[in-house]
């Protein structure tokens, strides 16, 4: 996911407040109208009303949403009691939440992966829900969006900014390309965009209530660019994947899932950080669907076909496993590994500040100082720093020094001392692992670091005492 970050926002913001009153909702250009105008969308987040996204109420239980929407910070499935939807001014609880068969975290914008989840409410809603859209849509045809994101323009981009709360924002789009698993348009002047708390909100083919796309993400080229004018919207087809919300919004199972005809392998299944394994399965469908083969490697990698090579860059035992979806139902087939490191050690911290920025995305900071000992043997390669489970990738040439997408790392090579600076890190899921939120006064946190170099790898701790303001952010040092 790191290395995709300067291509595509996803729509869903996290917040601490992501259910209460003051939730207000945007669409880039739109126009603000009364909630009510949309009945049946609403507001998606979880039980610690940790993230804002929106949602749309296609049955008296069922509430459609975009897959990624339906997972924690960390990538994982919401459990089944954790799904919050606000619709009328009353939160509502769910007894299941389900992740299309196909969705994986990794592969978020790949043809064949579905961006789309459902939340079961615990009690049926007294509301008319929305019907699917059970056609194709077309090129040039118009659709009206809706979402509960943020505000922002397209000539200044995206604002961390929310309007009045009892309002919906909606604005009007063309369609530029329909593919099977997309409908795209280009956000232009005088149209309306999505923006991050959007995603999971529905698009409507204009002049009807039929919900034919779920907000799922935006792509820009450029970095800077994020939100404004160019990106590129992509919503999730609905109607190709009817037959799997029909199987779970009326409990049929007359699908019959793959079959596993060549068991899945990973060779070698034990080997050396740099080496390369060659994944291979092979599956059947008794109603003879078309099969999609999702490889996850447990690394954060993930890809798509039914035999794939992989290098693992870092040492550790890999849950690797394949997915195999026939589009209603899927299996998975565990294929662990285990990549043995050159060298396992302490490390030394001897200097440590960490930043949070509630204000902005990804501009969390953080400054690391210390010692690796052994020092390691850098020939080009690829650094890794994790703090608290944040992690952050470096390209490292032949000197010790590495650049990423956040900021920079320097190793010297003959005494083992390191500094790491980052201004453009996202270490929201750090913070909420430790108990620190939006708002968190000044407390004790003791946060883990590992660095990896190439095959080596360095653990440590640290103790800050971090001090925060709500709205704005905090500092531990």
């Amino acid at each position: 996911m790191m290395k995709l970050r300067v291509l595509f926002f996803v729509a869903c913001i996290y917040s601490a407040a992501a259910l209460g009153a003051d939730a207000a909702p945007r669409i880039l250009d739109g126009t603000q109208r009364p909630a009510s105008e949309f009945p049946t969308v609403g507001l998606v987040s979880d039980a610690e009303g940790s993230f804002i996204a929106s949602g749309t109420l296609i049955g008296p239980r069922h509430v459609l949403t975009a897959g990624h929407c339906c997972t924690d910070s960390a990538g994982a499935r919401l459990s089944d009691t954790g799904g919050r939807f606000l619709l009328g001014g009353v939160i509502h609880k769910t007894s299941r939440v389900l992740l299309h068969p196909s969705f994986n975290l990794s592969l978020l914008g790949e043809e064949t992966i579905v961006d789309i989840g459902i939340f079961e409410l615990e009690a049926p809603l007294a509301v008319a829900p929305s019907p699917l859209q059970r056609s194709p849509v077309s090129p040039a045809q118009k659709l009206t969006i809706a979402g509960y994101g943020k505000l922002g323009t397209g000539k200044r981009g995206i604002l961390n900014v929310f309007p009045e709360s009892g309002q919906i924002s909606t604005g009007t789009v063309t369609i530029g390309e329909v593919t099977p698993t997309f409908v795209n348009w280009v956000f232009t002047e005088g149209e309306a965009g999505t923006a991050p708390g959007d995603s999971g909100g529905p698009s409507f083919p204009e002049g009807t209530t039929n919900v034919a796309g779920v907000h799922s993400l935006g792509v820009s080229l450029n970095a800077r660019n994020f939100g404004k004018f160019g990106t590129i919207n992509k919503d999730a087809r609905v109607d190709t994947s009817v037959p799997w919300i029909d199987s779970i919004l009326t409990g049929s199972t007359s699908n019959n899932p793959p079959v596993v005809t060549t068991p899945a392998s990973a060779m070698p299944a034990t080997l050396r950080a740099g080496e390369s394994v060659r994944f291979d399965v092979l599956a059947s469908d008794p109603d003879g669907n078309t099969l999609v083969y999702i490889w996850d490697f447990g690394d954060g990698d993930a890809a798509i076909g039914a035999t794939q090579n992989h290098a693992y860059l870092f040492p550790g035992t890999y849950a690797a496993n394949v997915t195999i979806s026939d589009g209603v139902a899927a299996v998975v087939v565990p294929t662990p590994v285990t990549v043995n490191a050159d060298v396992t050690a302490p490390l030394t911290l001897k200097k440590m500040q960490l930043t949070a920025n509630y204000q902005r995305d990804f501009q969390d900071a953080a400054s690391l100082g210390g010692t690796l000992s052994p020092v390691p043997a850098v020939v080009e390669g690829f650094a890794k720093v994790d703090i608290g489970g944040a992690q952050e990738l470096f390209a490292v040439d032949a000197r010790g020094r590495g650049r990423g997408p956040a900021g920079t790392i320097s190793i010297n090579l003959k005494t083992g001392a390191f500094t790491v600076s980052l201004r453009k890190a996202d270490l929201a899921g750090a913070w909420f692992d430790e108990g620190i939120r939006n708002g968190t006064g000044t407390v004790s946190v003791t946060m883990p670091v590992t660095i990896a170099v190439n095959g080596s790898v360095y653990s440590g701790t640290r103790t800050l005492v971090y001090t925060g303001r709500e709205g704005r952010g905090g500092k531990a040092k």
